[in-house]
Parts: structure tokens; sequence; C-alpha cells
């Protein structure tokens, strides 16, 4: 009997921990992370937390079953995963994507641009 005392008693402090535990959601719901459309329009998704922005991605979509890495345009690059291709722009150094690679370096398509 004090078994199943004991095991009722940690049952209930595992359930009322785990409840104290959860925080409410404060605010409006936001879209979770997943594949959307990418238009020119939306280059840069960005949200500002605070004094900090924090860049969300842009998604794509792509072949999971093709390269990991690609080239979108010459300065933004894919990385497809599972559910979707992120797209990445290049930064200042390296802008050109090349192979799926940020690049000093155009590729031989984007050096005639």
């Amino acid at each position: 009997m004090a078994h199943i005392k004991a095991l009722v008693f940690f049952a209930l402090v595992a359930l009322t921990a785990d409840s104290l535990a959860q925080v409410p959601q404060i605010g409006p719901q936001k879209p979770q992370w997943g594949p959307q459309g990418y238009s020119q329009n939306d280059r840069i998704n960005v949200e500002v937390v605070g004094k900090e922005s924090k860049v969300l991605p842009s998604w794509t979509t792509c072949n999971p079953l093709g390269p990991k890495m690609s080239c979108n345009d010459c300065n933004t690059r894919v990385i497809c995963k599972p559910s979707g291709g992120i797209l990445k722009p290049c930064g200042p150094w390296k802008r050109y994507c090349n192979n799926g690679m940020c690049s000093a370096i155009p590729s031989p398509e984007c050096s005639a641009v």
C-alpha cells in the first residue's frame, strides 16, 4: 500500500511541476517558420526583438533528393531541407553564389551580367 501511495504522490508532483512549467503566450499568435512563398518585395524578413533585430529565413521549394546547396540567383543560395529550401543571401565579403557556396568570385553565368 505504501508503494501505491508513493507512486500516486510522485505522479501528482510530476503533473504539478509540468503544469507550472508551462509559459502562457502573450500577444497575438505568430506564424510558425516553414515553407513560404518567396517574392522580390519580401527580400529580407526582419523581426525586431527589443533593441536587436533578428533576420528570419525566407523559404522556397526545392527537391530534397537533389543537391543540398545550390544557387537561387547570383547573390542568394538555397539550402535544401526536407521541409523546403532556405534562401540565404550572401554577405558583403563573399557576395556571389558559386556552386551553392558564397564566394568572392562570381560564377561564369553571373560574371557575364
